[in-house]
This record gives structure tokens, sequence and C-alpha cells, in this order.
């Protein structure tokens, strides 16, 4: 900053008075370059943020929060949409766990034991342990959270591993449990050590508190405390020590309640319209003496209620005048205007949630997925197979163990999440093999990418091999045996009068393969040679 005449005149007679008054301008242009949201305004007159703490955004509107989402849910066909969509495209039809211990008679220990255990590990007898997933996924986008309860069992109950899953509403966590004990706290239910993070148990309801049902009610007993290790509590931690998460469409719930309003209001409108098709004017006063102007329908009764397509006869008409709906060219732009902020705070793509496609080409659909399935895979990856899976895969290993059904207490797993569908699976397909021949990636996670455990895939290739190596016949979708033109791959394998011909297939393979221009001569004098 420079020195005004005055400054440098006060610097005459004293250096330091000069040097401080320099300081202090320079500290009052800082403070004018803070944030423009930060300053007081017109414009922001009446705003106030609050710096709350995660926890204490929530535990007072929970309740609220959840209630709202479930409304949405019911009643608009978007958010029911939408929540079903973001479930389905987390779990699809399960994530996978194959036992991955690098001792291969262990993990067919451990993987015979899950198929038979996840048929029945639901405590409420309906779902497997991928319908459980669904569920979970469910209770997530619509409540927030989701409850999974350990559930031991003694082995007269007939299990082959003794334990099931017990699915819970994020009602039966009690936010309002708040306290401050000798060796920790207790925050919206969740109790935690002291001077850790780390959980130590939930307080649970044992029933709904919000079931009513006929005589059955809910609520009426108090919360109890169940260790932390055996409860599995998916959410999304948006914020550093938010120990509960909001549903998934809180961001958009007045959006939704606003939009339905306005289509209501839109119908009714058309609804009051319809009831007025005309009536039947001209001369004459309308009047009897006693009840003065007066409309009738076509057998003489007064009109004194309206319905759609109803003609009305004013007394002493001779002229008849219709009416003419208007219309509301505002109307299409409004609703999509609002669906596609609907669906930027659901975090996915227009079309997903409407399934409109009218606006869009292959590339920028295919663009909106990449970003959408960006998000799942953020989701699934970092949140609910650590927050779920993983906890459920070691409460089966345990039980699995101590019941006898594995040798060895291992908790080594690979989980599988179910592959994304393309719009494109001919591209895909020709970039994941370019990818896999170039070397940047290995079969295994293209296999894999497609939802596919390659070792289950390499053995049915070895079977099918076999079989067909067996019965002395040849596929054409066998590569070692035949080219893609359908010539024999070997060509000793060939007729002596075709080996010629079938070279030239195979050196038409590798041009064609390659985007060799001279590719299409080749093909011309193939086909020439027929």
């Amino acid at each position: 900053m420079k020195a005004n005449w005055l400054d440098r005149a006060i610097g005459v007679v004293s250096p330091a008075a000069q040097l401080q008054r320099m300081r202090h301008r320079a500290a009052i242009d800082v403070m004018a370059r803070a944030y423009d949201a930060a300053q007081p305004s017109r414009r922001r007159e009446g705003r106030r943020p609050p710096n709350t703490g995660a926890n204490a955004e929530t535990w007072s509107s929970l309740r609220v929060l959840r209630g709202a989402s479930r409304e949405a849910v019911r009643n608009s066909g978007y958010a029911a949409k939408a929540v079903r969509t973001l479930a389905t495209k987390l779990v699809g039809t399960g994530i996978t766990p194959r036992a991955d211990t690098k001792n291969e008679k262990l993990d067919k220990e451990i993987n015979d034991a899950f198929e038979i255990w996840r048929k029945e590990c639901d405590a409420a007898g309906t779902h497997d342990y991928y319908g459980l997933q669904r569920l979970a996924a469910r209770s997530f986008f619509e409540g927030g959270e989701a409850l999974t309860r350990k559930r031991m069992r003694f082995r007269r109950d007939g299990l082959y591993v003794p334990l099931e899953l017990q699915m819970l509403e994020p009602d039966h966590l009690d936010e309002t449990k708040n306290e401050i004990m000798a060796n920790g706290r207790i925050v919206q239910g969740i109790e935690t050590s002291n001077g850790r993070e780390r959980r130590v148990a939930y307080w649970l309801f044992p029933d709904h508190p919000g079931e009513r049902v006929g005589l059955i009610r809910g609520g009426g007993l108090e919360p109890k405390s169940v260790p932390a290790d055996e409860v599995a509590h998916f959410y999304d931690k948006l914020r550093i020590g938010q120990q509960r998460g909001v549903p998934w469409l809180t961001s958009v719930l007045i959006a939704l309640e606003d939009l339905g309003d306005y289509r209501v209001s839109e119908q009714m409108r058309k609804k009051l319209e319809a009831c007025f098709v005309g009536a039947v004017i001209g001369e004459g006063d309308g009047n009897d003496g006693q009840l003065g102007p007066r409309a009738v329908d076509a057998t003489g009764q007064l009109v004194e209620t309206v319905s759609p397509g109803m003609l009305f006869r004013a007394t002493g008409a001779k002229q008849v005048q219709f009416h003419q709906p208007t219309t509301n060219p505002d109307y299409p732009g409004y609703i999509k205007s609002e669906l596609r902020g609907v669906a930027a705070g659901a975090c996915m793509t227009y079309e997903l949630l409407t399934a409109d496609l009218s606006d869009v080409n292959y590339s920028s659909y295919r663009a909106g997925l990449n970003d959408f399935h960006a998000m799942i895979d953020q989701l699934q990856w970092l949140d609910f197979i650590p927050m779920w899976c993983e906890p459920t895969w070691r409460w089966f290993i345990d039980a699995a163990y101590l019941a006898g059904r594995i040798s060895q207490r291992h908790y080594g797993v690979a989980w599988e999440p179910p592959k994304f569908v393309s719009p494109d699976p001919l591209k895909d397909f020709l970039a994941d093999l370019g990818e896999v021949r170039a070397g940047f990636q290995a079969p295994q996670q293209a296999i894999a990418r497609r939802g596919y455990n390659w070792r289950e895939l390499l053995a049915q290739h070895i079977e099918w091999k076999k079989a067909v190596g067996d019965a002395g016949l040849v596929f054409d979708i066998d590569p070692s045996k035949v080219t893609k033109t359908g010539a024999a791959n070997n060509v000793q394998d060939a007729p002596p009068g075709d080996r010629a011909m079938t070279l030239a297939r195979a050196a038409l393979d590798m041009l064609e393969a390659e985007g060799d221009p001279d590719a299409a001569t080749l093909r011309a004098l193939i086909e020439q040679r027929g």
C-alpha cells in the first residue's frame, strides 16, 4: 500500500506513527474484501444462518423429516420413482460376497455355507440376504437410515447357521435420548465412550413407536441398550461427527409438495372449465315475478350445481353461446423445470426420474449416467459395503465357525456389486476389449464390472469345452477353433483346397480388429472368390 501525502508528512515527524496508520488502513482493506455472502446487505436482510453442529441440526427434525419423506413416497409418483430407482441402482439383485481367504478349500467351505444361510437369514422369514439388502437400501433412501440387528439362535431352531438378521426402521433408535454419563455420552440414542467417537451401544425401542394397528399399540416401552457390535447402522455421513442420517429427499420435499399443489390447482381449473359447455341466452329478462333471473336445464329444473358437460338455459333466451376452454402454455415448461430441480436434489438425472427421453441424445444420456453411476459406486464402496455388508459378513463367519460349518474363522471376502446396465453394450464391450488387450485392465476386472465371478466363469468355460470336445462338436463361439468369419482357426484343420481361403479370412479378422483400411479391399476379394 502506498503512503499518501498525509502519511509522508506524519512520517517526517514520527515514522512509527506513519507505519501504524498504514497498517490500520491495510486491515480495513482486508475487511472490505471479505466474502459478499458474509456481509450485511438489503438483499440478505432477515437471513441468519446458524453455525450449529451436525447433531444439533437433526435431533429435533428427524421424526418430522422421516414422516414427510414417507408421505411424499406414498403420494408422489416422482418421489416413489426416485426411491425405487435409487435402491435398484444401489443393490440391484444383490451385492454378492465371495470368500477370499487365499485358501481354495476354505473358500469353498465358506461359500457353500453362505449359500445355505442366505436363504434362511431373515428373522421375518420373507426374504433372503439380497432381499434384506434391498430393504436396507429403501429404508436408507426413504428414512435416512437402516438398522440391522444381529440375532443369534439356538441349534434347536433348525437353522444351518444359528444366526438371523432383524431389519429395523430408524424409528426404533430413540433420537430423544441425549445425556452425559460418567464414562461417555448418549447422542440421539447412540452411546459413545469418553474421549472417543467409537460407538458402544444403541438405545433401541423393542417395538416401533409409531405402530398403530387395531388393538396393537407400539412405543409404550422404554428403549434398551444394545451393544454396538450387534447393530449394523447404515447412513450417509455428510458432516464430521454426524451420528444420524436424514432422508435422501430432504432438500426437495417442499419442492415436491409445491409441485403437487400446482398440478392439483391446474387440474381443478380444467375440471371447473369442463363444467361450462355453454349457455342459451338472448332477449327476455328471465323474471317470473318471484325468483328473478334464473338458469334452468333442459328439463326446466333450476340449476344450482354444475357438472361436466352441462348446458345452461336462461329463461327467455334465443341464442346459444359456447364456452371456450383456456390453455396454459407455460404448464409443460414449468413442470419440466421443477422436475429437473427435484432430480438434481435427489442426485439423479431427470431422465431416470421421469423416464422422459425426449430431449436427450446418446452422448448426453450417457454422460448423465456416468456421473450418476459414479455417485452410486461411491455410495456402494464407501458407505453400504463397510457399514452394512461387512458387519453382517463378520456375524455370519463367527456364527458359522461356532456352529462347526467352517473349519476356520477368516473374514476375507470380495464383494461383487451388480453391473450397471449400459445404454450401448457393444461400445462398452469394444472399449473393455481394447483395454484388456492393451493391458490397461485385467480380464478379471472386466468380468467383475459385469457382475460375474471370474473363477466361476472360468470353471463354466472348462466344463463347456470338455463336454463339447467329448461330443466331437465345434461351435463358432470357440475362438480357438473358429474365426470370427466362421473359418477354421487352425489351418491344418481345414481341407487342402480351403487353406488359402482360411488364411485370407484369418488375415481379414486381424485387419478388421485393428481398423486397417485394407480390410475392405481384402473382404471384397474374398467375397469375389466365394
